[in-house]
Formats: C-alpha cells, structure tokens, sequence
C-alpha cells in the first residue's frame, strides 16, 4: 500500500490535483476500503449522518468536505480497483 500522505497532492505535469491512497500502518493485517461521497453538501452530509446511525462509520471519521471546482484525479495504489454505486436520494427541506 501507499505510505505517501493522502492529502491533496498537485504535481507540475498534472493539471487538476490529486488524492492518494491511504497510509498503510505497519503492522495492521487489516486491508483498507476508501470510500468517496460526490454531491451537494447537504446529501453528502445527509449520507455521512446515515452511516453514523447504521453503525458503519462515525461522521467525524469523515475527512472535511471538500469543494470540486475543477476535475479531480485519484491515484490508485497499484493493483487497486473501483467500483461506483449511484443511489437517487431526496432529503425533506
């Protein structure tokens, strides 16, 4: 797994930025899953909260939102795949 730090990283040759991998922690067996939430800030906050009450991830866990005002490019750690699921959700205003 990647060790690099998986904040945004921009590189000169590329022109949108960049998320990489998690940190692998020595010693953890475990195999990391990331997972990435894409809308509008009321539905990914709305999301967040839902997998808190289900048990899943607690919403703190959730790095800090942030705003997609350009493409974006995420760089697997080799072997990687992805997988998208697209659910339609409607939160009461």
């Amino acid at each position: 797994m990647n060790t690099e730090d998986s904040r945004s990283i921009e590189r000169p040759d590329s022109p949108t930025p960049e998320i990489r991998s998690t940190v692998k922690i020595q010693g953890d067996k475990r195999t990391p899953i990331k997972h990435i939430l894409i809308g509008t800030p009321e539905i990914v906050e709305f999301t967040t909260r839902r997998l808190d009450q289900a048990g899943y991830a607690q919403a703190i866990e959730w790095a800090r939102p942030l705003t997609l005002n350009e493409p974006l490019n995420i760089v697997p750690d080799p072997g990687d795949v992805i997988s998208l699921l697209v659910r339609y959700l409607s939160i009461g205003k």
